[in-house]
């Protein structure tokens, strides 16, 4: 994804794939006042996880303006019969830079700056189990950065690990994350958010 510049952000996404074809999904879609975004790995990796991926965001697109419980409730639904998945859908608003999100299942949530947090995600695998939806929020403010990612990429990693990630771009992050922290054997994507 090309770099996107917003008044109040920049964000790029990264992704290698295991095989020829990945098995995650990255959505984005920006409006005069929010930014939607969602990030997805279909279980496994290669041709059948892709076209969970590709699925998911095709049904981003279209229902990108429904309620998030909603959107996730209503994405379940059309995925029963395939392998599944796990993701995490958001809505992020220029004004109060506070992040609404859902997720389900062990995709990433992360804020990097003053203060740094990681979402709790609700168990599950879509398309095949999960519990209601439960919408969260986070509160960002600038300078923050906001991470999300698929198990392709370590969950372990800090600060420490990336002393620069305060101060690099949202494209040099999403691309140090997929180089530094990516896993060997599965598909890695992340979508990196940087607040100015």
């Amino acid at each position: 994804m090309d770099l996107k510049d917003i008044e109040v952000l920049e964000y790029f996404s990264a992704e290698n794939s295991l095989e020829v074809v990945n098995g995650d999904g990255v959505f984005a879609s920006a409006d005069k006042e929010q930014l939607f975004i969602g990030i997805v790995d279909g279980a496994g990796h290669g041709p059948e996880a892709h076209v969970i991926a590709r699925a998911s965001c095709d049904f981003f697109e279209k229902n990108k303006n429904m309620a998030l419980p909603s959107l996730m409730s209503e994405l379940h639904e059309s995925l029963r019969g395939t392998r599944g998945g796990v993701a995490i859908i958001g809505k992020l608003n220029y004004e109060s830079l506070q992040f609404s999100f859902v997720g389900i299942g062990n995709v990433v949530l992360r804020k990097i700056g003053k203060s740094s947090k990681r979402a709790v995600t609700q168990d599950g695998v879509i398309g095949y189990h999960i519990r209601t939806p439960h919408e969260q929020t986070m509160q960002f403010a600038s300078g923050d950065i906001l991470i999300m990612h698929t198990d392709g990429i370590s969950s372990y990693f800090d600060e420490h690990d990336y002393p620069r990630i305060l101060r690099d771009n949202a494209e040099t992050i999403a691309n140090n994350l997929i180089y530094k922290f990516g896993k060997n054997n599965d598909d890695a994507t992340c979508i990196v958010i940087r607040f100015k």
